[in-house]
Order: C-alpha cells, then sequence, then structure tokens
C-alpha cells in the first residue's frame, strides 16, 4: 500500500502539469475556432479566449518549464518529455497552420488605375467605395486575404472590411491612431469578420462596424454609404479614371472571386430565420427587405430609425437608398408614370409635387425644393438574413405595404 502511495506521488505531479500546459495550449490553439459560435455565449468564448491568448500561452511554457526542470533534476524520468509532444502540436497548430494566420490587415496598399488593371476579369466581383474625390475598387479575391484595408485620400483615413463568408462589406471613417499593425483577424465566427485591436483591447465585428455588444470602437466612425458590391466590368465601365486595389498576397490566384456561401454555423435559433437573398438598409438600426421586394417601384419605409426610400435603379440595378427628409418635410414617393412628360425623375414627391432623379437630387418643382439632395443610406445586398441578424443583434424585415416586423427574439450570443 504504501509502495502504491509513493508511485502515486511520484506521477501526480507530472501528470498534473502535463494536464494543465494542454488545456492552456488548447484554448490558445482552438478557442477562437468559429464553430464555438453556434453555442449558448459561444463568441464570448471566443472573444475571451482570444483575449487571453498570451497569458495562457504564458502559462504552458511554464507548466512545461518546471516539467523540464524536474527531468534535469533527476526527480523524474526522462519519458516525462514525451507529454511535451501534444503541447507542441497544439503550438505548431495556432501559429504556423491556423487557416485564421492567412488573413492579414493592410495599410496604404498599391492601387493601380482601372484603365491598366490586368488581374482582374470582368466577371469578378469588387467591393466599391466613393471616399472623398477618389472611386476605389477591392477584388473580392484579394480581400479574402486581407480583409481589412486602410488606406488614404488626402488627409482623411478609411478602413474597408469583408466578410467574406458573409458576402459583407462596410466601409468605415478611421482616424490616424487606427493602425493596420495593431489589428489581427481573430476568424469569422458566425461567418461574419471579428477583429481584435491590440493596442485598445477591443474587438470589431466586421459586419456592424461597432464592437460585438454594439459600441463604437475607438478610432472608428459610422459606416459610410457610398460602399457596395458590383462586378469588376460594371464598376470599371461607369468609373475608367477609378483606383482599383492590387494582389497583396501569395494566394490571390486561387482565391474566390465571386460572392461564396456561409460554411460555419449559427446558434440554433438563427438557423431557423430566412437565409440568403436580403437587402439591408442602414447601418444602425437595419432594416431587412427581400431582394425580390425590392423593384424600380420607391418602398416608403423606415429604417435606422428615419423615413428612408428604397428601389433598384432600372439603369443599372443598383439597389439605393435614401432618407425620406426634405428640411422639415418627410415625403412620400412614387413612380413617375408620365416619363415623357418628366423624362429626368424617376420619383414624383406625392406632397409638393417635385421630381426626383435615382441619384435623390429634386431636378424639377417647387423653387425651394428644387436642387436639393436626399441624405444617402447605406444599403448593401444579397446578404444572409440569420447572419445579420446574429451580427446586429436583431434587426427587422420588411413585410410588405404594412411595413416592418420587430426583432425576433433570440439567445444571448
Amino acid at each position: 500500500m504504501r509502495a502504491f502511495a509513493d508511485t502515486f506521488g511520484t506521477v501526480r505531479l507530472p501528470v498534473l502539469l502535463l494536464l494543465f500546459a494542454v488545456l492552456a495550449a488548447a484554448v490558445m490553439a482552438y478557442g477562437t475556432h468559429p464553430a464555438w459560435a453556434q453555442f449558448p455565449n459561444g463568441l464570448a468564448f471566443i472573444l475571451l479566449a482570444r483575449r487571453m491568448q498570451w497569458p495562457m500561452v504564458a502559462l504552458a511554457l511554464v507548466l512545461c518549464l518546471v516539467l523540464l526542470a524536474l527531468v534535469i533534476s533527476g526527480r523524474r524520468r526522462a519519458w516525462w518529455l514525451i507529454g511535451l509532444g501534444p503541447v507542441l502540436a497544439l503550438f505548431v497548430h495556432r501559429f504556423a497552420s491556423n487557416p485564421a494566420n492567412d488573413f492579414a490587415c493592410v495599410e496604404n496598399p498599391t492601387f493601380a488605375l482601372a484603365s491598366d488593371a490586368t488581374h482582374v476579369a470582368d466577371g469578378d466581383w469588387v467591393v466599391t467605395l466613393q471616399f472623398g474625390d477618389g472611386h476605389y475598387a477591392y477584388p473580392y479575391a484579394a480581400l479574402y486575404e486581407a480583409p481589412v484595408v486602410i488606406h488614404a485620400e488626402h488627409d482623411k483615413r478609411v478602413a474597408v472590411m469583408w466578410s467574406a463568408y458573409a458576402n459583407r462589406a462596410i466601409a468605415v471613417p478611421v482616424g490616424r491612431e487606427l493602425r493596420a499593425a495593431d489589428l489581427t483577424v481573430v476568424g469569422t465566427p458566425a461567418n461574419m469578420l471579428i477583429v481584435y485591436n491590440g493596442r485598445l483591447g477591443e474587438f470589431i465585428n466586421g459586419v456592424t462596424g461597432r464592437t460585438p455588444d454594439g459600441r463604437k470602437p475607438g478610432g472608428v466612425g459610422e459606416p459610410l454609404a457610398t460602399a457596395g458590391k458590383t462586378t469588376w466590368r460594371a464598376w470599371r465601365d461607369r468609373h475608367p479614371d477609378g483606383k482599383v486595389l492590387l494582389p497583396v498576397g501569395a494566394k490571390y490566384a486561387t482565391s474566390p472571386r465571386v460572392p461564396i456561401r456561409p460554411v460555419y454555423p449559427l446558434p440554433a435559433a438563427y438557423r431557423l430565420l430566412p437565409g440568403d437573398g436580403y437587402v439591408l438598409v442602414g447601418a444602425k438600426q437595419p432594416l431587412a427587405i427581400p431582394t425580390s421586394a425590392v423593384t424600380a417601384e420607391p418602398l416608403n419605409v423606415k429604417a435606422d430609425g428615419v423615413a428612408a426610400l428604397v428601389f433598384r435603379d432600372p439603369a443599372d440595378g443598383a439597389v439605393r437608398g435614401f432618407e425620406r427628409r426634405v428640411g422639415d418635410l418627410v415625403p412620400q414617393f412614387r413612380a413617375n408614370r408620365e416619363p415623357r412628360r418628366r423624362p429626368e425623375a424617376l420619383f414624383v414627391d406625392a406632397d409638393t409635387g417635385a421630381e426626383w432623379s435615382a441619384e435623390g437630387v429634386a431636378v424639377a418643382g417647387p423653387a425651394g425644393i428644387r436642387g436639393k439632395r436626399l441624405p444617402r443610406l447605406a444599403v448593401d445586398h444579397d446578404l444572409h438574413f440569420g447572419i445579420m441578424s446574429f451580427a446586429f443583434g436583431g434587426i427587422s424585415s420588411y413585410e410588405g405595404a404594412a411595413g416592418s416586423a420587430a426583432p425576433a427574439t433570440v439567445p444571448a450570443r
């Protein structure tokens, strides 16, 4: 009995050291895997695991060094060092083979003139942006490797964030204090990009442009309404003098060039929500509209807490959204049924009789309204309702002429 107790005492310490070293390394290596997001509070676990990454690294190394010291001092046999193999394998996975390591955050990359670009095919999809005086295109294939791109236009800076598995692109103005060197991609839980700002110790949701709990990140402004998505040919034909992002990684040739399907599971409640084929209007309190409901006929709805006008431009098929605000007026819009008499107008303001173009400009009407421009709203299309609802913590959906529904009740993220 005493011999057994001595043996147990000899074995217990190395076993405990290896057990806790493996657990710490496992949290470091797999704690940020996107699959955790499907479980209750899974996203919170992912964020905690990323925040605790370096403490877990330190803990695992200290425990391994203690075991090594026991072996070197002769207090334990050398074969205990075999137990360090799993710890080493977990470190190799995290820092060498983890797919998240392939994602980069880049700053001031190289752009080419659209007329000189040879790395983009006509059918390739691009994220588009009008920023300052410039028009920019970011190929999907380039953003797949570098989902965060920061660059400047004169004295202003912008960050473009791309969630490939959600087909979601946003562009946000950023301050000079936000640097790509401080940012790392955590992963794509629930198919949405999550970025960690190591300098501030906060996370940025690439779908919303806010922190996962809905706060405004440090140095980050509100999403710009001038971002969009289209094919390279359509954008180049409209902006032949624009600039296009050059490849920033070695895997550009094999990266996806068109929208791709979601690959990571959502929590069960969000899997029951509708899937692909939605237009999102607004950036703070967005409204989701089925793609089939967006036509050349104007939709007078509410999005981002304001009255909104949403329609599909018959000239190029683009979905556009504007705030229905002209001074103190909140007009209702109807389609122009007299194109011969009103050739420049796409809509007519039912309240004042003013005529409006597809760019939200009053081209005719009362003197006090003519020339006015409607404030533009952020619009994105071909989105997955479940992913958007998870990212925003619930969103409203359009239900025809009756208006929009209240957000669905969903479990904690």
